[in-house]
């Protein structure tokens, strides 16, 4: 589909990102390192984000926004474990899209899938970092 086709190539121009067609859109891929800390769920690279969240604005769809993190348990004050974390990452990049980029609030909703989704094996430094991401499936109208 050729609207598909813009969008991913709009969402490509963001160093660092790539979008994937999904079943009825599009998802966004952002490795935990483009974003946030270790055990973080605060955006560091919110330059990165911004100028995501202007693109998104081209959507006419709905935006789902994933937390998902690896096997290794989260270990501190704030976070009593993935679930915690994960979720409140989605709705960290939920609160900025919304706040700093003027995205409709009904086009967004947060999930967090702690390690429950992993796209690689947990069992290397490599195969935790791809896990480590928040997804955005954005469905394209």
């Amino acid at each position: 589909d050729k609207s598909h086709d813009q969008f991913m190539q709009t969402i490509s121009a963001v160093d660092g990102l790539d979008a994937y067609p999904v079943k009825g859109g599009v998802s966004i891929v952002l490795p935990e390192s483009l974003v946030y800390g270790s055990g973080s769920a605060e955006i560091i690279h919110k330059d990165l984000l911004h100028r995501l969240g202007l693109r998104l604005k081209t959507a006419t769809g709905t935006i789902r926004v994933e937390g998902h993190t690896d096997s290794i348990p989260v270990f501190n004050d704030k976070y009593r474990s993935n679930w915690e974390l994960s979720t409140q990452r989605a709705v960290n990049v939920v609160k900025f899209l919304v706040k700093e980029c003027d995205i409709d609030p009904h086009m967004l909703s947060a999930a967090g899938y702690a390690d429950s989704r992993p796209v690689s094996f947990n069992d290397s430094p490599e195969g935790r970092a791809l896990n480590r991401r928040v997804n955005l499936i954005i469905s394209l109208k």
